[in-house]
C-alpha cells in the first residue's frame, strides 16, 4: 500500500513539473492585499517610521503580474499600485513648526524572503508624490510594483507566485518658522 501511494505521489509530481515547463514562464500569480484599502502611517514627533509591505501569498485581490514587456490579457497587469496616507499628527509639544519636508526610502525588496532574485522586482514612487506636509495634515504617497522580463525558466521560478516584501521608511524634516 505504501509503495502504491509513493508511486502515485511521484506521478503527480512528475505531471506538475512537466506542466510547469509548458506554461508561459512569465505568467505567475501575485496577490495584492494592500491595493484594496490604502495603508496609513502616522508620524508623531517627526521620527522616521518604517513599515514592511507584503504583497503576494496572503489574501486580497488576486491578479497575475506579468513583465512590463508583455501585453497583459484579462486578469493580468504589468504593475501593482499601492498607496499610503501619511499623517503628521498634531503634537502639542511642537511649537513654531509650520511645514515639513516628507520623504520615503524604499529598501529591502525580497521575494519569498530572498533578496530580490535577479533584480526582477522593482518598487518605485509614482511621480507626483508630495514633498511637503503641514502639521496635523495628511498626504498620500503612491508606489508602483513591476516585474522585469525573466531571461529563463529559473529566473521566472524565483519570483512566480511568491510573496514580495519591502520596507518603506517615511521621514519628516521639520522646518522652523
Amino acid at each position: 500500500m505504501r509503495q502504491k501511494n509513493l508511486v502515485i505521489g511521484l506521478l503527480v509530481m512528475l505531471a506538475l513539473v512537466v506542466s510547469g515547463f509548458t506554461y508561459a514562464f512569465w505568467a505567475g500569480t501575485i496577490t495584492d492585499g494592500v491595493n484594496d484599502i490604502p495603508g496609513s502611517v502616522q508620524i508623531g514627533e517627526g521620527e522616521p517610521v518604517t513599515i514592511q509591505v507584503a504583497i503576494g501569498a496572503q489574501g486580497g485581490d488576486t491578479e497575475v503580474l506579468v513583465p512590463t514587456t508583455v501585453t497583459p490579457l484579462e486578469g493580468q497587469s504589468n504593475s501593482i499600485e499601492i498607496s499610503f496616507i501619511v499623517t503628521w499628527t498634531n503634537d502639542p509639544a511642537l511649537t513654531g513648526i509650520a511645514d515639513a519636508d516628507v520623504s520615503v526610502l524604499i529598501e529591502n525588496i525580497e521575494v519569498d524572503r530572498v533578496e530580490n532574485p535577479y533584480t526582477l522586482i522593482s518598487v518605485v514612487e509614482k511621480s507626483g508624490n508630495p514633498e511637503t506636509i503641514a502639521l496635523g495634515a495628511q498626504v498620500t504617497f503612491y508606489f508602483v510594483i513591476t516585474m522585469s522580463e525573466p531571461s529563463n525558466q529559473e529566473q521566472y521560478t524565483a519570483v512566480a507566485g511568491k510573496e514580495i516584501t519591502f520596507d518603506l521608511t517615511f521621514s519628516i524634516d521639520q522646518q522652523v518658522e
